[in-house]
C-alpha cells in the first residue's frame, strides 16, 4: 500500500496483535509530514456515527477494520449514513470471515472495500467438498444451508485438518502393518506408531478447503497458505490477486485491464472543478449568449477550456465553482480556500495559477506542471557513496593543492638558504674548548620543513629562526 496515513479500527486486545505486523512492517519514511497513523478501539456501543464524523472532518480516507464479522455490515451501514462511503474511502476488511458478507445493500456505494480470504469459493475442490458435505446432510435428515460462500474460515480449518489426519493414517497404514494394542487409562507411555505418524504428516501434501496444506518438517507449524485479495465493486466481489509465502504478491490483472477500469469508472461522473476568477484562466461569461439559462454561470478561459476538452476525452462530466483563495494552513492544522475545498472533498479538483510549495504538497496531490513562470531554481541531490581515504582533498581542487605543496617546500628551501648565509644561526657546539673553529646550525631541511609546517598550523615548533 502506498497509503501516507491510515486509521485501523480494532475490536479487542487480540484485534491489535493481528495489526501488530501491519505497524511493524508500515514504512513511515513516506508518511508526509501531518499525517498520522490512528490505532482506534471502538469502545462497547452500538453507535459508530460519531467516529465516522471525526474521521470524515479529519480528511482521512484510508480506513483497515477488525472487528467481528457479525457486525461489520452494520458497522458499514453507519458510515454510509453519514457519508463516509464515498469514492474517496477505501477500506480494508482483515476479518478472514469477510466473503461470507452479501455486500448487496451497498450497490451504489463508491467507497473501495478490500477484503482478504483464505477459502476460495470459486475452487472446484470447495464446491465438490461443499455438495459432499450437504449430500450427507440430506441422507441424514438434516437440512443443510452450507455453501462455498458461506463456508466460515473456522469450519473449513477443523473439516482440512480432520480430513489431514484422516488421510495420513491412511496413507501410513498402506505402508505397514497396524493393529490395535492394549494402552492403560493411567500409562502415559505414547503410542507406538505416533512418531510415524506426525513424521508421515510433516513430509505429506494435501488440498483442503483451505488451499495446499504443507507443514515444516522441524518445527511442524503449516508453511504454506494462499490468500486471496478481494475487492467488492458494486456488490459483487472480484479477485484482485493472490498473496502465499512463496511466490509473494501475484495480480491477475493486466495494467491495461487496471486502466480500462479506472477509464469505466469515471464515465458518466461528474466532478466538482475549483477555480479562482483570474485572467485569462478563468472568468465570467454572459450565459445566454452561450445558449445556457440565464440563472446558470458560465465561465471561460484557458482552465474551462482545458477541463471541458479532458471532459470529451474521458467522457466524464463537470461543474465549476470558484475561490479567490488559494489556501493557507490553519493554527489548527487545517487548510482554507481551495486546498481545503479539496481535503474536505467539497471539490474534486482545483486549476488555477497555484504555486506549488512544500507545504501544498503535503496536503493535496498535484499534476505534474503543465506551465511554468519565472526563474526556475534546479539543484541536484546529494548522491551517498561510500566514504574514501583522500576525501579530505575534495574541498580544494588538485592545482591548488600543488600550488599549495610547491610554495610549502619553497618557503622551507628559501628560509635553508638564509640560514646557511646569516652568521646568528650558526653556533659552537663545544663552547667550553678552546681553539674549536667548527660551527654547526640546527636549521637543516628537514627542521625548516616541520618548522613551515606548524607555522602554517598555527601551532608553534621547537626550532625556530634567529
Amino acid at each position: 500500500m502506498d497509503w501516507e496515513s491510515f486509521t485501523a479500527i480494532y475490536q479487542s486486545p487480540e484485534s491489535l496483535i493481528r495489526l501488530k505486523a501491519l505497524l511493524m512492517h508500515f514504512d513511515y519514511g513516506q508518511r508526509a509530514p501531518g499525517k498520522s497513523i490512528k490505532i482506534i478501539q471502538i469502545p462497547p456501543t452500538d453507535d459508530f456515527r460519531p467516529l465516522f464524523k471525526e474521521l470524515k472532518l479529519s480528511g482521512e480516507k484510508h480506513i483497515i477494520l477488525d472487528y467481528e464479522v457479525e457486525h461489520i455490515m452494520r458497522i458499514l451501514g453507519q458510515a454510509e449514513e453519514v457519508h463516509f462511503m464515498g469514492d474517496y474511502q477505501n477500506y480494508v476488511i482483515t476479518n478472514l470471515d469477510a466473503h461470507t458478507l452479501s455486500f448487496d445493500v451497498f450497490h451504489k456505494s463508491l467507497a473501495n472495500i478490500t477484503l482478504i480470504r483464505l477459502i476460495d469459493p470459486e475452487s472446484q475442490h470447495v464446491r465438490n467438498a461443499v455438495e459432499e458435505i450437504v449430500f450427507n446432510e440430506q441422507k441424514n435428515g438434516r437440512i443443510s444451508v452450507l455453501s462455498p460462500n458461506t463456508i466460515k474460515t473456522k469450519t473449513a480449518l477443523m473439516y482440512d485438518a480432520v480430513n489431514f489426519f484422516a488421510t495420513s493414517l491412511h496413507g501410513l497404514v498402506s505402508t505397514q502393518t497396524m493393529g490395535p494394542s492394549r494402552i492403560a487409562c493411567n500409562d502415559i507411555k505414547p503410542w507406538v506408531h505416533g512418531y510415524s505418524l506426525i513424521n508421515y504428516m510433516r513430509v505429506m501434501e494435501l488440498n483442503g478447503l483451505t488451499g495446499k496444506m504443507r507443514f515444516d518438517a522441524e518445527t511442524g507449524y503449516r508453511n504454506y497458505f494462499k490468500i486471496d485479495v478481494v475487492r467488492v465493486k458494486e456488490s459483487k466481489k472480484h479477485r484482485l490477486g493472490s498473496w502465499d509465502p512463496v511466490e509473494g504478491m501475484t495480480l491477475t490483472r493486466s495494467a491495461s485491464e487496471m486502466n480500462l477500469e479506472f477509464v469505466q469508472s469515471i464515465t458518466n461522473k461528474t466532478f466538482i472543478v475549483v477555480g479562482k476568477l483570474v485572467q485569462p484562466y478563468l472568468m465570467r461569461c454572459n450565459a445566454t449568449e452561450k445558449g445556457m439559462d440565464k440563472d446558470e454561470e458560465c465561465f471561460e478561459g484557458f482552465a474551462y477550456d482545458l477541463v471541458e476538452e479532458m471532459a470529451k476525452y474521458n467522457g466524464f462530466k463537470f461543474k465549476f465553482t470558484t475561490n479567490q483563495d488559494y489556501g493557507t494552513m490553519q493554527k489548527t492544522g487545517k487548510w482554507s480556500g481551495m486546498i481545503g475545498e479539496l481535503q474536505s472533498m467539497r471539490a474534486d479538483l482545483a486549476i488555477c495559477d497555484l504555486t506549488i510549495t512544500f507545504d501544498r504538497r503535503n496536503a493535496v496531490d498535484f499534476t505534474t506542471p503543465f506551465m511554468t513562470l519565472g526563474i526556475s531554481i534546479l539543484y541536484a541531490k546529494p548522491e551517498k557513496k561510500k566514504p574514501q581515504l583522500f576525501w579530505f582533498l575534495n574541498p580544494l581542487s588538485f592545482s591548488v593543492w600543488m600550488y599549495t605543496a610547491t610554495a610549502y617546500l619553497g618557503v622551507s628551501l628559501f628560509l635553508f638558504m638564509l640560514a646557511r648565509i646569516t652568521p646568528n644561526e650558526w653556533h659552537d657546539p663545544q663552547p667550553w674548548k678552546d681553539g674549536n673553529n667548527e660551527l654547526e646550525t640546527k636549521l637543516n631541511v628537514a627542521n625548516l620543513i616541520w618548522f613551515s609546517c606548524g607555522t602554517m598550523l598555527q601551532q608553534g615548533s621547537d626550532i625556530s629562526p634567529q
